[in-house]
């Protein structure tokens, strides 16, 4: 599903040694083809990531404000012997938090 008004926004700051950027997103509400009217959410997510010079080391938070479809609907619905599912039109994973590595493979030391 789409909704018929989205906005985003993606701020970023980069230099030789960090590289930091902030997003935000604006869903607006929508018409289930049951005639339900959705709830409008935000989400909102932060990279910083530190450059080195054997590679890169990052910390993600994707989703911080923890928007959810199961917070506004139930995403499973009775009887639960034969389930019937609603159509997603929100994030069904939450908040998203990733930490990780980044190398840089040997023999780029001239490309500092």
């Amino acid at each position: 599903m789409t909704a018929k008004h989205n906005a985003g926004s993606i701020l970023m700051y980069e230099s030789e040694k960090w590289r930091i950027g902030y997003e935000t997103y604006y869903t607006g509400k929508q018409l289930l083809s049951n005639g339900a009217e959705t709830t409008d959410f935000v989400t909102m997510g932060l990279l910083l990531m530190r450059n080195f010079k054997w590679g890169s080391t990052f910390i993600n938070f994707e989703n911080f404000t923890d928007r959810r479809q199961s917070r506004f609907s139930p995403l499973v619905l009775p009887p639960h012997e034969n389930p019937t599912f609603p159509e997603i039109y929100a994030p069904t994973d939450g908040f998203i938090f990733s930490v990780g590595l980044i190398f840089k493979p040997f023999g780029n030391e001239d490309n500092d």
